[in-house]
């Protein structure tokens, strides 16, 4: 998916498995790296829960250290006396637990919400983080039960409101979540006007309060309700979504494909000197294949900041699109020296140029697909699952079949076939290759059943009707 991060309407897609009509073959906006946990601090676990962070908190750095280090228990005993020094804190094992996802240790991180339950079992932390971990594992009836345990809890909690506010958001925010996960909209809409209540300016909240309301329209006023919400929000903090662009998804999402084109064309005018306006533009265009508006907006964003990696990705992908590899490469090296280990950059120019007639720039293609390994090794993350079928794929067209079959088998074992649509592809040429034909069938009806668009669905529909015609 191409997440443009301004848009809280995509951070939503994200969370709640919305259906967006999505580039799923471009992995652009993947973070290159791990500086969540690099920049793991006292500081960013508690700048949320505490009024006055200062160095009565050292106690929380030094657990960050010890476990960095792999010594949890003694991470776990500072953490203690950092709550017994300050009684506004999460319990001990609730912010070892915190810190242990956010460092992606989750078997130990799990293990420390179940002693946070037996520590305080009164304290409504470690219901609600129990509730966001079942419901990202789509867990209804158990996200829910977590959320109202926690929420009830979250009421009475008097030790520091700033912690409370925050619990009480996550609360109703995960409700909200099953309530639209179940089409509740009238459900939906109530909690999110209840958590908006206690965070007026939720800019989350306030896009998904706008797409339940359009859920419910049925006039042409309720629609300029969701707009006049949508404008009001954007008003008030202009890193948000510009209101046509919010309006064009909603659009988008109720199958009015004309309307969502017509509102991004508006945006595009009417927020001519925005970049991010112009980049979702260009996002829009690219999920349509409309490849020569999404490259009046995307060419506009690079003009407006010339050091726009998501406008040099996108611009290489439209080339991509247009067999134009030369084009392509030359802007897939530049995204690639301004951010040398991000996914998308290393893994585009890696295709581009393996698909070229010259030899060396063949032989550059394995060598960047083998640093995109290396980056991301994990088969467990999406990233690296893409890693490794990217890597498959230019061994595959370097001729060593064997190779690129067994980094194609073990990340789809490792991810359960959960790769992006071009990936998909190439992993289904693969296992065609070595006579796979039923394994390669299943991601080919997987992908192409969606609507998703991407530079080699031509050929994955030729491949799949070669499968099912022989």
């Amino acid at each position: 998916m191409v997440d443009l991060r301004f848009s809280s309407f995509l951070s939503l897609a994200r969370r709640c498995a919305l259906p967006l009509a999505v580039v799923c073959w471009a992995i652009v906006s993947m973070s290159a790296t791990t500086a969540h946990a690099q920049q793991l601090s006292a500081e960013t676990l508690l700048q949320d829960l505490v009024d006055d962070y200062g160095p009565k908190y050292s106690d929380v750095d030094n657990a960050i250290d010890q476990l960095r280090s792999g010594r949890l228990a003694d991470a776990r005993e500072s953490l203690r006396t950092a709550r017994q020094k300050n009684a506004n804190l999460p319990p001990a094992n609730l912010m070892l637990a915190d810190i242990l996802f956010r460092l992606k240790q989750v078997q130990p991180a799990q293990g420390a919400l179940e002693e946070a339950v037996k520590e305080d079992p009164n304290d409504p932390g470690a219901y609600i983080y129990l509730g966001e971990v079942a419901l990202q594992s789509r867990r209804w009836t158990e996200a829910k039960a977590m959320y109202d345990k926690g929420l009830e809890l979250a009421q009475k909690y008097s030790a520091n409101n700033k912690r409370k506010n925050r619990l009480m958001v996550s609360a109703y925010s995960g409700q909200a979540s099953i309530a639209e996960m179940n089409e509740n909209w009238q459900l939906a809409k109530s909690l999110l006007t209840t958590l908006l209540q206690i965070e007026g300016d939720n800019s989350l909240a306030l896009t998904r309060l706008g797409r339940v309301m359009f859920k419910l329209s049925s006039t042409k006023d309720d629609e300029r309700e969701v707009y006049a919400l949508f404008k009001k929000m954007h008003a008030n903090d202009e890193k948000t979504a510009y209101p046509d662009v919010n309006m064009a998804l909603l659009y988008e999402q109720s199958g009015k494909s004309q309307n969502a084109k017509a509102m991004m064309e508006r945006a595009a005018t009417q927020d001519a000197n925005n970049v991010r306006t112009r980049l979702a533009v260009a996002k829009w265009a690219l999920d349509h294949e409309e490849l020569d508006m999404a490259k009046t907006n995307a060419e506009a964003a690079l003009k407006l900041e010339p050091r726009s990696l998501e406008a040099k990705l996108y611009m290489g992908l439209i080339a991509r699109f247009r067999n134009d590899l030369p084009t392509a490469e030359s802007l897939f090296k530049e995204a690639h020296l301004q951010s040398p280990t991000h996914l998308g950059a290393i893994t585009q120019l890696a295709l581009v140029l393996v698909d070229q007639s010259d030899e060396a720039k063949r032989t550059q293609a394995l060598e960047y697909a083998r640093l995109n390994t290396q980056l991301y090794s994990d088969l467990n993350e999406a990233t690296g699952r893409e890693a490794a079928v990217t890597f498959g794929w230019v061994l595959s067209k370097l001729g060593q079949t064997a190779a690129a079959t067994k980094a194609v088998q073990q990340a789809l074992t490792a991810g359960n076939g959960r790769i992006s649509a071009d990936n998909a592809y190439h992993a289904a040429q693969i296992l065609y290759d070595g006579g796979m034909t039923e394994a390669a069938q299943k991601l080919l009806d997987q992908t192409l059943q969606s609507e998703s668009v991407f530079p080699n669905r031509a050929a994955a529909e030729q491949l799949s009707a070669r499968i099912k015609n022989r």
